[in-house]
């Protein structure tokens, strides 16, 4: 996720920023409207970010603008400020699994594991939406990396029934609970499964 995100280089969060500041909200978001604008230079981002700083200390309880100034920093790779800006944006409108998803990405960053407040914040988006899949690929980093090699292997297994048989994306996911149920001594996924448990009814279908 973090390496496609750097991939786009600065580009999308860029875009995002000026037009938020040329145009506000929520017309920044539609792409007409900041349609041909592109290669901005890290030089530049930063100083749009410093006059998104500047605009939300006017406007404390903008939380789209909190969003983008964590998404920003995100790509920037200023991890602090970019969690902190998470933390607000939390504040004014509190458990958005996208949002807790990302505050927790950010804070193994920043920390250097997935252990401790970053698990905190993921099984919070859990709680609001149980099926999130980046909450449950960073809860299953956090037990894979607390030894729990079964609970990795089964908040990844939450996340395989969600990806269409066949898709490419299937085979890292199935991977990755491979090798922790290797470690917790379980036998691999039968080839099946994900698909198998897909097509299965949910228990939260009304």
């Amino acid at each position: 996720s973090r390496a496609w995100a750097l991939g786009m280089a600065l580009t999308v969060p860029a875009l995002a920023v000026a037009g938020y500041l040329m145009i506000g909200e929520p017309a920044a978001l539609d792409p007409k409207n900041i349609e041909g604008q592109q290669g901005f230079t890290k030089e530049q981002v930063q100083e749009m970010v410093g006059a998104l700083v500047t605009r939300l200390e006017q406007e404390p309880d903008n939380a789209e603008g909190w969003s983008m100034l964590a998404r920003t920093s995100l790509v920037l790779q200023d991890y602090p400020k970019a969690a902190a800006a998470y933390e607000r944006r939390d504040k004014l409108m509190p458990n958005n699994p996208d949002v807790l998803s990302d505050w927790a990405d950010v804070t193994a960053a920043t920390r250097g594991t997935m252990v401790g407040e970053a698990e905190a914040l993921a099984k919070r988006a859990l709680e609001a939406a149980p099926t999130h899949p980046k909450a449950l690929a960073l809860a299953g980093t956090a037990a894979y990396q607390r030894d729990d090699f079964a609970g990795a292997a089964a908040l990844w297994e939450r996340i395989l029934v969600q990806i269409p048989a066949g898709d490419e994306v299937a085979k890292g996911v199935r991977a990755s609970i491979n090798a922790a149920r290797a470690k917790a001594g379980m036998a691999p996924l039968a080839a099946s499964a994900g698909a198998a448990a897909a097509a299965a009814p949910s228990p939260l279908t009304v």
